[in-house]
């Protein structure tokens, strides 16, 4: 990484530590064997964030990575979006 001058913005900070609790909430839940395999959607940025955070065997858990900001959709919607991306893998 090189040194911008740049200070990381609040709201920035605030987003990857949000990312990284639920990384770590996705592996208590993975070792507690709540699930086995993971469809993961996130805007991009946070996808990355994600990415970085993630345990080894979350990772490995995770069947597909949609790089897509779903929040405000309807769950019908949302779920059109994963057959797709299902389809497309």
């Amino acid at each position: 990484a090189r040194f911008t001058g740049r200070r990381p913005m609040p709201h920035r900070q605030a987003e990857d530590r949000f990312v990284a609790g639920i990384a770590a909430e996705m592996d208590r839940d993975f070792r507690a064997g709540d699930f086995e395999v993971l469809i993961v959607a996130a805007p991009p940025v946070a996808l990355g964030e994600y990415r970085k955070a993630v345990t080894p065997g979350v990772a490995r858990a995770t069947l597909l990575e949609i790089d897509k900001d779903l929040t405000r959709h309807a769950t019908a919607d949302i779920a059109k979006h994963v057959l797709k991306a299902l389809e497309a893998a």
